[in-house]
């Protein structure tokens, strides 16, 4: 919301005011996916070292952002 706030000005108080709902849908998706918790990344860390956790930190990543166009292209598909 704050870079929201930044670029539209602060009479922004809901996301709907420059997002419709299937991009809030794929941003809610990806958000989930993508962060990596940090302690999850130290836990995985000291059990497999840090080349595995950075290489599932990664594929992690890579996995959200694949979800996410993946559910974008069906949106755009579902709400023509």
């Amino acid at each position: 919301m704050a870079l929201a706030v930044a670029k539209y000005g602060s009479g922004v108080t809901d996301l709907l005011q420059f997002m419709d709902k299937g991009q809030i849908f794929t941003y809610v998706l990806v958000n989930t996916l993508y962060i990596p918790c940090v302690a999850t990344v130290v836990v995985l860390s000291k059990e497999l070292g840090w080349r595995r956790a950075l290489l599932i930190s990664a594929f992690t990543i890579l996995l959200a952002l694949a979800a996410g166009g993946v559910a974008r292209q069906v949106l755009a598909v579902w709400t023509l």
